[in-house]
Parts: structure tokens; C-alpha cells; sequence
């Protein structure tokens, strides 16, 4: 692909100068400018393209032909001396050319931009951020390399560092365009304005490949300081999804880089010791007594003192921290990791004399004390730094509110990690129930750092969509949408809330939005509405069918959608204990918070009634200020928010698309996107249960469902399998409750073959759904004979849906029959079956029972966690209450 150059005069003839020691870009640069310009090329090896003047890289200074060159492009490495730049900018100010001073992002710095940046020269840097593909071997190569190699992901330092992923081509693109773009760019990043951390993406190939482990090294990450001048040049978003894409490819595909090395042995590091005989000194009782007080009177005591006053400084951090006095806090750690390290300085002479006296033992454990000891006051001192980084980057005292927060972010994730390491004394007194919710709530801030400064408005106010759903009416998306709010979040806090019914927004719709043949026909509703958005089993885009039935509504735009259920607000207030609302005169438990909300909010309600939203609203009002008044752990919240998002009660999703791709890829979204390898021998099958419950009731509070399949991979290599599911309605026929009419869909691998359905017993015949509304609400329509199912496709997966209706007081049993496409080549050596069970939001726990059946002839090499093995059989019994994968490599004959 050509270059097409933007200049005013037509006929100017280009000749470039590209100095890169190491051929990193230039082959690439070359290629694009060649036919249009007289390219010079100074590396170690000849370019690719015959038609570039090519200068050896001899020594430290290579000959650089004299020339009037328009443009210098200078990539540098590590082993590049910089003495070239001096007089590569003096040739570019004497010839009016351009010069691009290319690095990677850990050489960039401040000294360097204003060497390169001197008056009268056309000089610009562009900063190349980490590059993922075949093309290099950067920071995220090296995760894959080590992946690859030893199952291991090793991260640098802590691993909370910045990574800033982008693609080759989109480097190149941006070199050329800072070098033959229109202005000129001082300072130019050839990658986007969204890092991620290495914990992140480390946690995300670990979703790929859940037998990848994490290991730390000691490297150190620099960091990157963007420059307020400088601009963000990538075109697209690098997503995790791309990354976990780059690295099955990479598996796969992935060269090696083989370096011939000597063999290296252990002698070599730890050479055989020669025999010495050492006579040990005998000392008298008396000696050692005399010896012992001596130290104890001129030594001991002023690291006595000293550890004393560390001890209670340190002691007094979780008062300060629960009142959150930050600041404080920040230099009572100080002082205290100070004592803590003078006792250990000052006690060096006492272990001399303790380890003479034959005590190594009381000296080893004095000095693992002092360590912890000092290791805590630091790690609590991150703890204050990032709660005192987050008070200025909310209350507006920051000038960059968001590099502020990121900065607080990463303090708190590195004293996470390291309080996850240590022992905690007892004079340290912080509850069990803390220590817990702190090592728990790690993951999820990792994963979620990067996007924290944008969801929380910290730069630019953000406006949300909050869905409460009621999921005693379960439906797709986690349960009908009774009541709604707006939310803005602004420089980290909510700066209002207001709760609506969803009436009186759908009031409001003006025109016909024609709704799922579900809704028109079952229920049955003419018109789509904002209540029954939540119809698709990808909750990404139920959300964005709910943003847009909103802005149609009530013209209200908002920038993502969060949906929580009752299930959530029943957790929270089991977090916070017992809240009273003084408007009504009760105190709401998490076990009457269900029929106290009905009775409220749901019962004897009517069109224009305030009721449901006063109530909702008195509750919120009422959980803010139970947190404020009982000092509730903030990690024991965030720890059961992190328990809702695993188990689909909380649910988010948002307009940009670069943040939706990371809410997706961290299971954030309750998405259909698949993380996992399409390996050859390999079968990933995927089974999805989703109801909708049409009924117009709430009778999901009264049912019961347990669920059992069955896999049977043939001898043949074929898959198929049974699945039964059970359901139980213990409503009697009273409010709130009736029979479960229930649209039950199951989400099958692509092209799934169903055989057959069976309910009760009785095998079902099979036809096509009729889902013209034409024709089935056409005077004098009859339903075909036998079980009208439809059979749709999503995201890589065909989906089967039929209506089920179970009696009050009455057991129904499905059971459906089907073939999965894809078969094991049995020929080969081994082959690998791995299943994702894929949880409805909204759904609460219930027994899941897995088996699967393979060939006799085969033998699994590992049997995953909680499954036993019996014959040729491997079966598993769990609570069903979040998405879980079953993998198992087999070996064949």
C-alpha cells in the first residue's frame, strides 16, 4: 500500500533517512514510502525492499551519507547511542526537514523532550506503546512467551503497572502520520488513552485458560507521564478481547526465539565447598550471664523503646483509617515503618552477641517480626495514600482528578497484594470478617482500574441508567423492570439520584416499537416498552434496547446502564443489618425486604400511584444513612458487590465501546462472547438455561428448579447429550404468586441439532413457532399441533425456545435431547472437551449436577476440582450460582 503523501508542492522530490539499528520499523516504513521517495535505510541487516539505499550500522557511529534530507527518522533502543541525535537535529535545522525521534514509552522522558525540542527545528517524538502481535517482542509478548512456555504469567514488580496495548500496523500508521501529516505534533503516542494493568490482562488470559497461574518477578515497571501537549494517536481501541485473540494466536502460531546459550549446572552457581573443620569455643554459664546483662543495659533497651513506639503507632492506624483521616494516617505509618527500622539497625550488635551464644532461632524470628512489622505500617500507609488520593481527586482540591485516582487505584491494589502475604498481629485489631473481603475484592479492582476514573465521572460527569429489576418475575435479563433511576456520578460521587416508576415513562412513548413475538403473543402486548427491554439473553444488549426505549421515552440520554435485582438489595442490607424507614414506620431485614417491597410498592397499586418509587426511595435514603451512622466496613460492601457481580444480581454496561469490551471480557455484562481457545481436538460445548417469566406474577419467589446433564462423547468422536430440568411451584394459588408460565430457552454450541423434547414424560412433537403476528393474531387462528419452538442465533450460538407452564403445587420435569456439530478426530493422540454453564441473571442458586460420559478407551489426564470419576464417568454436584467451566484433556490409545 502506497504512501500518499499530503504536500503543497507536487513535484517535490523526498529523500528519508531511517536510522534504526535493530530493523524494528524500518522494513515497514520503507515499504510504504519507497515508491514515492528515495528512501536511506542505516541498520545491522540489509531492508527487505531491494529498491532502498541501504547504509551498514558499523560501530557506535555509522557513516551517514550527506544528503538534503526532508525527513530523519530516528528509532531508537536501548543500545543506540544518543550521541547521534545532536547532529541528526543540526542536519535537519539545516536543511528545514523534519525530524521523528521514535521511542518506546519506558525511554521516554522529560530530559529527552527538551533535548530533541529546541528551537528551529521541525522535531517531533512518537512514544510506541506495548505492541501484542507476531511483529514484536514487547512487554505483553513477554506474558505470552512465559505462558506459552511454563503455564505462568510472570508480572512485573506488583503487576499493578500501566500497560498501553496496540497493534504493529496501527504504530506504523502513526509514525507515518507524524512525520508526513499536516502540522506538527511535539509529542505523539502511538497508542490510545486507555492502559490497562498487567494484573488485568493477566487476569483475562486466565479466563482463556483457567490452568495458567500468576507469579510475580522483581523487575520494576516504569511508568508512563503523558505530557499535557502531547496527543493520543491510535484510530481503535485495543480491547481485551483482541488481546486474548493475539494470544491463542500466538499459542498456536507463536515463533520461539531459540538462542544458542551454554549449559548451565548448579556447580556452576553454587561450587562444591571445601572441608574446614571449626572448632567451637565452650563459654561458662557465668560468662554467658555476664555477657547477656551487659548487652541488655547498653543494648537492648533502646530497641525496646523503639519497637514499643512503633507497636503503638501502628496500632492506631485502624481507628484513623475508619474515620477516614487519611492524611494522618499517612504519616502515623511513616513514623512507625521509621521506629520499626531503627529497632532492627540498633538490634544488629544483640543478634551478633544472641547467635555467638548459640540463639540463631530467637534471632531468625525477632528479625521475621520486625520485617512483618514493617511491611505492614507500609502496607497500611498505601491503604491512607489511596484513600487520601481518592478525597482529592473527588472533592476538586486535584488538578488532574483522574491521574490522582489512577495513582490512588494502584496504591490500593499493591497493598492489597501485600496484605494478602503478611501476618497480621494481634495488637493490629482489624476484624476477621475485613481481612477476608480485602484478599476478595483484589481481582475485581484489578480487572476494573483502567475504566474506574471514567465510570466514576471523575473527569466528565457520567450519567446512568439504573434497572431495578424484580427477579420473582425473572426475566432474561435478570427480572421485569418495575421502577427505574437516574444517576449522576460526578468526580467520583453521586451527585443525584432520582427513582421513577417505568409506567409512567412508557406513557410516554409516542409511535409503534414492535416487541419480541414472546411479548405480543404470550403475554400478549401490541407495543414494546421500557418495562419488557429486558428480553435478550445477552445482557449488553438489553441494555442498550433500554437506553434506547429511555431517550425515546423521556428523551434522557445517559452514557451506561446498570441493573440491579432484589436478590442484590437483599444482600446489602444483610451487609449493613436491619435498616429503619422512619416514613413508614419499619424496619426492613433481609428476610422480610421481598414482601415488604410487594406490599409497598406492588400491591393494590394504580395507575399514577407514587407508592412504588416513594417506597424504593425511602429505603435508599434510609441505607445511606445506615452506612454513615454503623461504620460498615467499606471492603465488606465492596466484597458483597463483588459476590453480586459473580452471581448476575449486579449487572453493568456502557455506550463506549472500548469500555464495554473491558465490562465484557471481566464478566461484567453477563455477555455471550466466548474467551475460550478453538485448539484443534477440541470441543467447547456451551449450555445456557434463560426463562422469562410471562406469567405476570411473581412466582419465581415459590419456585424451585434443580437441573442435571449429561455428555456422551462417542466412540466415534460424536458429542450429544440430555439435559433434565426440574421445576417446582410451592405457590398455593395466593398473591403474590400462580403458575409459572415460563418462556424457557436453552443456548446451545452454534448449529446444535435438537432431537427431542419430553415434559412429564411425554415426548413432545416438534414444530416450527409461528411468530408472524399476522397470522397468529388473524381471526380464527389455530396454534399447530404439538410444541411450537423456535430456533434463533446469537453471538456464535443457536438458541431453542418453547413455553412451559407448571401449576401451582405441581412438579414438571423437561427433558431435552440434542447433538452437538462438533466431533473429536479420535485418530489423534488426545483431545480436549471443555463445557461453560452459563447462569441466567437474576436466577438464585439452585443444584446442578453435571456428568460426562466418554470412551472407554480414553483416559482423562486430570479430573477437574469437585468432580469424581467412576468407570469411564466423570460427575460433579454443585450449587448452580455463577458461570463455571469444565474442562478435560483426554488421552487416547
Amino acid at each position: 500500500m502506497p504512501l500518499h503523501v499530503v504536500t503543497q508542492q507536487k513535484d517535490q522530490e523526498y529523500i528519508v533517512l531511517i536510522i534504526d539499528r535493530k530493523k524494528r520499523f524500518s522494513d515497514f516504513l520503507a515499504e510504504r514510502m519507497v515508491d514515492e521517495m528515495t528512501v536511506v535505510m542505516v541498520s545491522h541487516t540489509p531492508p527487505a525492499n531491494e529498491s532502498v539505499i541501504h547504509v551498514p550500522f558499523e560501530g557506535d557511529i555509522p557513516q551517514i551519507p550527506d544528503g538534503n534530507y526532508s525527513h530523519i527518522f530516528f528509532i531508537a533502543d536501548t543500545q543506540t547511542p544518543e550521541t547521534l541525535v545532536e547532529p541528526l537535529l543540526t542536519k535537519a535545522h539545516a536543511t528545514n526537514g523534519r525530524f521523528i525521534f521514535v521511542c518506546d514509552r519506558q525511554v521516554y522522558s522529560t530530559h529527552l523532550s527538551e533535548t530533541i525540542h529546541k528551537d528551529g527545528v521541525l522535531s517531533s517524538i512518537v512514544v510506541t506503546g506495548d505492541i501484542y502481535d507476531e511483529k514484536n517482542k514487547g512487554q505483553i509478548q513477554k506474558l505470552f512467551y512465559y505462558a506459552k512456555q511454563n503455564a505462568t504469567i510472570i508480572l512485573p514488580n506488583t503487576g499493578v503497572g500501566s500497560v498501553y496495548p496496540v497493534s504493529f500496523q496501527e504504530t506504523i500508521e502513526a509514525i507515518l502520520h507524524v512525520g508526513f501529516g499536516t502540522g506538527r505534533t511535539k509529542i505523539a503516542y502511538a497508542f490510545s488513552n486507555h492502559p490497562f494493568t498487567f494484573l488485568a490482562i493477566a487476569h483475562v488470559l486466565q479466563k482463556a485458560d483457567p490452568m495458567l497461574k500468576i507469579d510475580f518477578s522483581e523487575e520494576n515497571q516504569s511508568d508512563l507521564s503523558p505530557s499535557r501537549n502531547g496527543i493520543y494517536l491510535a484510530k481503535q481501541e485495543t480491547s481485551l478481547a483482541t488481546i486474548i485473540h493475539a494470544f491463542h494466536r500466538y499459542r498456536q502460531d507463536g515463533q520461539i526465539e531459540k538462542k544458542d546459550r551454554k549449559e548451565t549446572t548448579p556447580e556452576a552457581f553454587f561450587p562444591a565447598s571445601t572441608s574446614t573443620t571449626v572448632k567451637k569455643k565452650v563459654f561458662t554459664w557465668k560468662y554467658k550471664l555476664w555477657v547477656f546483662l551487659s548487652c541488655f543495659l547498653f543494648l537492648v533497651l533502646l530497641p525496646i523503646f523503639s519497637e514499643f513506639f512503633g507497636i503503638f503507632l501502628l496500632s492506631q492506624l485502624p481507628r484513623l483509617l475508619s474515620q477516614q483521616q487519611f492524611y494522618q494516617g499517612i504519616s502515623v505509618a511513616q513514623a512507625s515503618e521509621n521506629f520499626f527500622t531503627f529497632t532492627q539497625t540498633s538490634s544488629t550488635s544483640v543478634f551478633s552477641v544472641l547467635e555467638i551464644l548459640g540463639e540463631g532461632a530467637i534471632v531468625t524470628s525477632i528479625k521475621n517480626m520486625l520485617v512483618n512489622q514493617m511491611q505492614l505500617a507500609r502496607t497500611v500507609k498505601l491503604f491512607a495514600i489511596a484513600g487520601e488520593d481518592y478525597t482529592t481527586a473527588t472533592n476538586g482540591t486535584s488538578w488532574t482528578p483522574g491521574a490522582t485516582l489512577q495513582d490512588g487505584i494502584g496504591a490500593l491494589q499493591s497493598a492489597l497484594l501485600s496484605f494478602e502475604q503478611m501476618h497480621i498481629p494481634s495488637f493490629f485489631r482489624i476484624p476477621s470478617a475485613d481481612v477476608a473481603a480485602m484478599q476478595s475484592v483484589e481481582p475485581l479492582l484489578t480487572n476494573t482500574s483502567p475504566l474506574l476514573p471514567q465510570l466514576l465521572g471523575v473527569n466528565k460527569k457520567q450519567t446512568y441508567l439504573i434497572l431495578f429489576q424484580n427477579n420473582m418475575e425473572l426475566r432474561p435479563s435478570g427480572g421485569f423492570i418495575g421502577s427505574y433511576a437516574i444517576m449522576a456520578m460526578d468526580k467520583g460521587k453521586i451527585s443525584d439520584m432520582s427513582i421513577h416508576n417505568v409506567y409512567d415513562a412508557d406513557g410516554q412513548l409516542k409511535g409503534h416499537i414492535e416487541p419480541p413475538f414472546v411479548i405480543r403473543r404470550y403475554i400478549p402486548l401490541v407495543h414494546w416498552y421500557l418495562r419488557d427491554s429486558g428480553f435478550d439473553v445477552d445482557f449488553a444488549k438489553s441494555a442498550a434496547d433500554a437506553a434506547f426505549f429511555l431517550k425515546e421515552e423521556t428523551n434522557q440520554q445517559v452514557d451506561g446502564v446498570i441493573a440491579i435485582d432484589l436478590s442484590f438489595v437483599q444482600q446489602l442490607i444483610t451487609a449493613v443489618g436491619p435498616v429503619y424507614i422512619p416514613q413508614y414506620n419499619q424496619t426492613v431485614t433481609a428476610e422480610n425486604f421481598f414482601l415488604l417491597t410487594e406490599k409497598h410498592a406492588e400491591k393494590n397499586t394504580f395507575a399514577g400511584s407514587t407508592q412504588k418509587q416513594d417506597f424504593l426511595q425511602a429505603l435508599f435514603i434510609a441505607l445511606q444513612e445506615s452506612l454513615k451512622i454503623k461504620h460498615v466496613s467499606p471492603f465488606g460492601i465492596i466484597q458483597m458487590i463483588t459476590m453480586s457481580i459473580q452471581e448476575k444480581h449486579i449487572l453493568f454496561a456502557d455506550a463506549d465501546p472500548f469500555v464495554q469490551d473491558a465490562l465484557t471480557v471481566n464478566d461484567l455484562s453477563s455477555s455471550l462472547w466466548d474467551p475460550r481457545p478453538s485448539n484443534q481436538n477440541r470441543v467447547n460445548d456451551f449450555t445456557g438455561i434463560n426463562e422469562a417469566n410471562i406469567g405476570v406474577n411473581k412466582d419465581n419467589y415459590f419456585l424451585k428448579r434443580s437441573v442435571a446433564q449429561q455428555v456422551t462423547i462417542a466412540p466415534s468422536g460424536s458429542v450429544s447429550a440430555q439435559l433434565t430440568v426440574t421445576y417446582t411451584n410451592t405457590n398455593n394459588g395466593n398473591w403474590p404468586g400462580g403458575p409459572y408460565k415460563n418462556y424457557l430457552r436453552f443456548i446451545l454450541p452454534e448449529n446444535a441439532i435438537l432431537r427431542s423434547v419430553i415434559i412429564n414424560g411425554i415426548d413432545q412433537r416438534l414444530v416450527a413457532a409461528v411468530t408472524n403476528p399476522a397470522v397468529y393474531e388473524a381471526p380464527g387462528f389455530q396454534a399447530p399441533i404439538g410444541l411450537e419452538t423456535e430456533r434463533t442465533g446469537e453471538e456464535g450460538k443457536t438458541i431453542y425456545g418453547f413455553l412451559v407452564t407448571v401449576p401451582t403445587n405441581q412438579t414438571n420435569t423437561i427433558v431435552i435431547h440434542y447433538d452437538i456439530p462438533q466431533t473429536f478426530v479420535m485418530s489423534q493422540p488426545a483431545f480436549t472437551y471443555s463445557a461453560l454453564l452459563f447462569k441466567q441473571p437474576g436466577a438464585l442458586s439452585y443444584p446442578y449436577t453435571f456428568s460426562l460420559v466418554y470412551p472407554k478407551t480414553a483416559k482423562p489426564l486430570g479430573i477437574p476440582a469437585g468432580m469424581s470419576r467412576n468407570e469411564n464417568t466423570l460427575t460433579g454436584a454443585f450449587a448452580f450460582d455463577q458461570d463455571k467451566t469444565i474442562t478435560v484433556t483426554f488421552s487416547n490409545p
